[in-house]
């Protein structure tokens, strides 16, 4: 009896922490996404500096040429 009481223990045990295991891999996987999306914002952010510089410039170009 005392032996199937351990095995009993033993095998919650495991369960207990397959589920651990389960939801630290679902944390990782949900980590990983949003470190995807902040890079996906990163380059948006980054192109549409580099946008707005251009324009500037050519809008500063084209007041120079009508003074």
């Amino acid at each position: 009896m005392v032996l199937n009481a351990n095995q009993s223990e033993i095998l919650e045990m495991k369960v207990t922490f397959r589920e651990l295991q389960n939801a630290v891999t679902s944390f990782n996987n949900s980590l990983e996404h949003i470190e995807e999306q902040i890079s996906e914002l990163e380059d948006k952010t980054s192109s549409l500096t580099q946008l707005d510089k251009a324009k500037k410039k050519e809008f500063n170009s084209l007041s120079l040429t009508y003074l």
